[in-house]
């Protein structure tokens, strides 16, 4: 298998990019599609794990400040 040439593919993406058809869509078109990525996973699914990591961070600070001043 040939190695990855970043610099090459870069440039072809960016060539594809600009490139591209311009598509007109309407603003209905843009909100159902928004409605239905905010869908995709509703704010209250967050797993436990990822809900606890975000307390942690939160305490963290003032866990090492009083450790501090302990």
């Amino acid at each position: 298998m040939m190695p990855l040439d970043n610099k090459n593919l870069r440039q072809k993406l960016i060539q594809a990019y600009q490139t591209r058809p311009e598509i007109s869509v309407s603003d209905a078109w843009q909100q159902n599609v928004m409605r239905e990525i905010r869908g995709i996973m509703p704010a209250g699914s967050i797993s436990w794990s990822a809900d606890f990591s975000v307390s942690v961070w939160r305490l963290a600070p003032a866990a090492g400040l009083l450790l501090i001043l302990l």
